[in-house]
C-alpha cells in the first residue's frame, strides 16, 4: 500500500560531504583530573576511612571510565572507600537493575573503575526548598560520609537557563532518583533550571560534597576540559562552565532545510535521543538553525536500551525503530517528567526508504527542489549527505568539501546500508 502511495515522491539524489572544521581542544581526561585534584588539595587525609558516592549517569561520556577510575585511585591512594552510585533519575526503565545495565553497557563495572557499584532505587527526604519542594537523595550517596558528583555539562534539550545538564542536575535529578526526578519536573519546562539550583543548593547545604567534576566534550565527542570545582563554587562556576559547553557545541554547517534526516538516534547521544540543541527542533524551544520543515529519524542505538525517549521530536519515523522501543524502558521518562510529548510516536513507515519519502512528501518540496539532508546522528557530524538543491547556486559551507560516492544506500528491502558511514561496497546506488 504505501509503495503504491509513495510511488511519485522521490527521494533526492545525494551527495556525500566531508566536514573538517579545525580539531577542537582535548585533554587527557586521567592526567588532568590527577593534575587537578592534585592541586587543589580538596582529597586530604581527612578522608582516611570514609565512605565517598562518586556519581555516574547514564550519558555516553567517552571518558567517563578513566575520569572514574583516577577519581577511585586518588580517594583509595588518602584511605577513603569510594563507590559508584548510578546518578540517573528514571533512565533504566526506573529499575535499579536496569541502571546497573546502562552502567555496564559505558564500560562502568567494579573492575574498570576500581570501585564497588551500588545500585538502587530507594531515596531519603532529606528537605524542603525554599519554595517548600521535597529533596530526595538515593541511600546509598545519602549514608556516605562524602559525595563527589560527577558529570557533563552541556546545554540542555528542553529548557535554557543559567543552568543546565551539569553537576548540579547530577544532584538534583540524577541522586534524587525517579521520585527526585519528578519533582524537579513538577514545575514545568519553563522552571526547570530555576527548580534544580534551589533543589540541588537545597541537598548541597545537608550533604557532605567536597567538590564536584565537571567534564566538557567538543563537537567531536572528546574531552575538551576537565575542571574541579569547590562545593561551595559549583553553582556559580557552572554558570560559567555552562557559557564554555555551548560554544563546543556540534553544529550542522547547512541551514533551510527542507528535511533533516537522522539515521539514529539514542540515549547515549542525548537525552532527548537527538540533541535539539544541533536539529534545532525541540518539543519546547523555538526552532533553532537549521531550521528544518521536517525531521526524520531511522534508528533506535542499542546502547539506547530501547529507550525511545525523544521520538515524539520527529515527524517521521520507521518500523524498525518502533520495533526496537521498549514501553518499560520508554515511558517511565513520560511519566517522571509529567508530559507526554517526547514519547508519542510519530507516523512510521516499513522501511528507510518509504520513510524518507514520506519525509519529503510533508516537505511539499518534492523532486530536485528537496533541501534535503542525511546525518549519521547528532554527536557525528563529519560526514552527511546533501542533495543538489543544498550545493546548487552557492558556495560550499566552510570547512565542507564534496567527496565521491563509493557507497550504495538502500539494499533490496529499501534500508539503509549501514557502511555508508564507513567503508565502501557494491550494490545499486540511490
Amino acid at each position: 500500500m504505501f509503495t503504491d502511495l509513495l510511488s511519485s515522491i522521490t527521494v533526492p539524489p545525494l551527495q556525500k560531504i566531508l566536514y573538517r572544521p579545525p580539531l577542537p581542544q582535548s585533554v587527557d581526561a586521567a592526567s588532568e583530573l590527577s593534575t587537578q585534584l592534585d592541586s587543589s588539595h580538596l582529597l586530604s587525609r581527612d578522608c582516611q576511612g570514609k565512605t565517598v558516592a562518586m556519581t555516574c549517569g547514564s550519558r555516553d561520556i567517552t571518558d567517563i571510565v578513566p575520569v572514574l577510575r583516577t577519581l577511585a585511585d586518588k580517594l583509595h591512594a588518602v584511605g577513603a572507600h569510594p563507590f559508584i552510585v548510578p546518578a540517573m533519575g528514571s533512565h533504566g526503565g526506573a529499575t535499579a537493575e536496569g541502571q546497573l545495565e546502562i552502567l555496564n553497557s559505558l564500560g562502568v563495572t567494579e573492575a574498570s573503575v576500581h570501585a564497588p557499584i551500588y545500585s538502587s532505587m530507594d531515596t531519603e527526604f532529606i528537605a524542603f526548598t525554599p519554595e517548600h519542594l521535597p529533596v530526595y537523595m538515593d541511600k546509598h550517596a545519602l549514608h556516605a560520609d562524602y559525595i563527589i558528583p560527577v558529570g557533563r555539562i552541556k546545554p540542555h534539550t528542553e529548557f535554557h537557563g543559567d543552568i543546565e545538564s551539569g553537576i548540579l542536575k547530577m544532584i538534583a535529578v540524577g541522586l534524587g532518583k525517579q521520585k527526585g526526578a519528578s519533582v524537579v519536573h513538577s514545575l514545568g519546562p519553563q522552571n526547570l533550571s530555576k527548580t534544580i539550583i534551589s533543589i540541588a543548593s537545597t541537598a548541597l547545604a545537608h550533604v557532605s560534597v567536597p567538590l564536584g567534576i565537571g567534564i566538557i566534550e567538543n563537537r567531536l565527542h572528546q574531552t575538551h576540559s576537565i575542571h574541579v570545582v569547590p562545593a561551595s563554587q559549583i553553582v556559580e562556576r557552572e554558570k560559567a562552565l555552562l557559557l564554555l559547553a555551548k560554544e563546543q557545541l556540534p553544529r550542522i554547517p547547512f541551514e533551510n532545510l527542507d528535511v533533516l534526516a537522522v539515521y539514529e538516534m539514542g540515549k547515549d547521544i542525548s537525552g532527548t535521543g537527538m540533541d535539539s540543541n544541533v536539529t534545532g527542533r525541540s518539543l519546547y524551544l523555538p526552532p533553532s538553525r537549521p531550521y528544518a520543515k521536517i525531521l526524520s529519524v531511522l534508528r533506535l542505538t542499542e546502547k539506547s536500551h530501547h529507550n525511545a525517549n525523544g521520538i515524539g521530536c520527529a515527524d517521521v519515523t520507521t518500523q524498525k525503530l518502533v520495533d526496537a522501543m521498549n514501553p518499560k524502558d520508554t515511558f517511565p521518562n513520560a511519566i517522571t517528567s509529567a508530559d507526554p510529548k517526547g514519547c508519542k510516536i510519530p507516523v512510521y513507515m516499513p522501511n528507510d526508504l518509504q520513510a524518507l519519502q514520506l519525509a519529503v512528501l510533508f516537505s511539499q518540496n518534492t523532486g530536485l527542489l528537496c533541501r534535503f539532508l542525511l546525518i549519521k546522528n547528532t554527536l557525528q557530524l563529519d560526514r552527511m549527505y546533501a542533495s543538489p538543491a543544498l550545493l546548487s547556486g552557492q558556495a560550499l559551507p566552510p570547512f565542507c568539501s564534496v567527496s565521491p560516492n563509493e557507497n550504495a544506500f538502500f539494499n533490496t528491502e529499501g534500508n539503509l546500508y549501514e557502511d555508508i558511514w564507513e567503508s565502501s561496497h557494491s550494490s545499486s546506488p540511490l
